[in-house]
């Protein structure tokens, strides 16, 4: 196909929140478009360099910026702009910031200069201008109130992947072989998108309402194991819980996501399953790395005292399962306050930020990353690259709890499981039902699930 004429092109004005979760790649998914950045967005992707989970992307779009300097020059970078390998041309805005043309949208936010510059752009040059951003306000400005295109970075039509397929099967349960199962995966996965699940629990439903429940693990199927556990005080209290503790029993998976409602036993299936590993000397320890993003962004500023104390306030919940699991392990009412808790578990548990993994390679071990949501996609890929020998890792998730506000689910972690679905290594499921009470199970339905 014959590439555009220079007033053809489209104008892709980008919004820093693309580059959260898209860094080592940022425009791959573009094609021959003249990409402008905003001086204002480098000025963001300076201010927040040294951010915890985004600021590595920040860092790495600087760097991919100074190497087309280099390669072009700053004039090149400010003028014509850079010409890239699919046929992009990437360009550094430093004009075109008239507020003017804003009206009644105008302010002082770096939003809106964004959009000045973008507006201006299509006033000057006659030519369809997008704005291409992950912030929803941004894209319903640039829409409705600009009437300028506007996209979502990575956006696309592939239904997010639960783990778990429903089959509606029209015979009895005793009539239904390994071919019709298949066959229904097969159309499953062309109606959805995405590739060919490697892992993936069906729910099977005959004429009469009957239910059974299947394992794909490549190319076999096996029943689902209902007798289960991580150890004679460990059951599953429902089939989504039975449905996890199959895969983490499973160690040739090293990867397991758990997604979906609050108060579903997530953490703690892990935790459990970590514990159960270190005391049959399958691994040396639990590691368990948190997410430090604060509920609804409500900022706590500066916590005193060294890292244990520092990191107390997220740590609380892993030590509050680690006393239970205990309770549960012995049958007696142990010591569960947190200091002989550390003292009991100092050789086989740790409890770190995320932040304190650069640069670490994690062997003999089992991982738990807990409230993944708010990690982006990148952050995430670079947990996994950590990961050494005889090591698995969990990733546990409620994806209306994100509290990241760079994050869209194209550069979450469900962009993440899309992108593992089809590989040996990795399993997922999402669950539905809350084991916490009958009211934090109508909060979260409440939630928008």
């Amino acid at each position: 196909m014959a590439a555009r004429s220079k007033k053809d092109r489209i104008i892709s004005v980008i919004d820093t929140n693309v580059f959260i979760g898209a860094a080592d790649a940022p425009f791959h998914r573009m094609h021959d478009r003249d990409i402008v950045i905003p001086m204002i967005v480098l000025q963001e992707l300076e201010e927040h360099r040294g951010d915890v989970g985004s600021g590595w992307a920040c860092r790495t779009v600087l760097h991919y910026i100074e190497e087309l300097r280099e390669e072009f020059g700053g004039e090149t970078l400010s003028g014509s702009g850079a010409v890239i390998d699919n046929g992009c041309t990437v360009r550094i805005e430093t004009d075109h910031t008239n507020m003017d043309v804003l009206g009644e949208l105008a302010d002082d936010r770096n939003d809106s200069k964004i959009l000045a510059i973008a507006a201006n752009l299509k006033k000057e040059t006659g030519r369809e201008v997008e704005i291409i951003s992950n912030d929803l306000p941004m894209r319903l400005k640039a829409d409705i109130g600009l009437g300028l295109k506007a996209s979502e970075y990575g956006n696309s039509n592939v239904k997010q992947f639960t783990g778990l397929y429903t089959m509606h099967a029209f015979k009895p349960l005793n009539d239904v072989d390994d071919d019709d199962i298949f066959e229904f995966i097969e159309t499953e996965v062309k109606e959805c998108g995405g590739s060919m699940p490697y892992h993936l629990i069906i729910r099977i439903i005959d004429t009469d309402g009957n239910e059974n429940y299947v394992i794909k693990k490549g190319d076999e199927l096996h029943a689902l194991d209902p007798n289960v556990n991580m150890g004679k005080a460990f059951r599953p209290k429902n089939l989504e819980q039975q449905m996890a503790m199959s895969y983490l029993n499973d160690e040739n998976i090293q990867v397991v996501t758990l997604g979906g409602v609050a108060g579903a036993g997530k953490s703690f299936l892990a935790l459990t399953e970590g514990m159960r590993e270190v005391k049959a000397g399958k691994v040396d320890k639990v590691i368990v790395f948190r997410s430090m993003y604060e509920l609804g962004q409500q900022k706590m500023g500066f916590l005193p005292g060294d890292i244990d104390d520092k990191i107390a306030p997220w740590s609380q919940a892993v030590w509050d399962n680690v006393g239970k699991i205990d309770r549960m392990s012995s049958g007696k009412k142990t010591v569960s306050d947190v200091d002989s808790l550390k003292k009991r578990h100092e050789d086989d548990l740790e409890v770190s930020p995320i932040s304190f993994l650069r640069g670490r390679t994690l062997d003999d071990a089992f991982i738990i990353v807990d409230d993944a949501q708010s990690l982006d996609r990148t952050t995430l890929l670079d947990i996994l690259a950590r990961l050494g020998k005889n090591t698995r890792i969990v990733l546990t998730f409620d994806i209306l709890q994100n509290d990241n506000p760079y994050i869209s689910e194209s550069t979450s972690i469900l962009q993440l499981i899309n992108d593992l679905r089809d590989n040996r290594m990795f399993a997922h499921i999402d669950f539905t039902k809350s084991e916490r009470s009958e009211l934090a199970q109508l909060a979260s339905n409440l939630l928008g699930r």
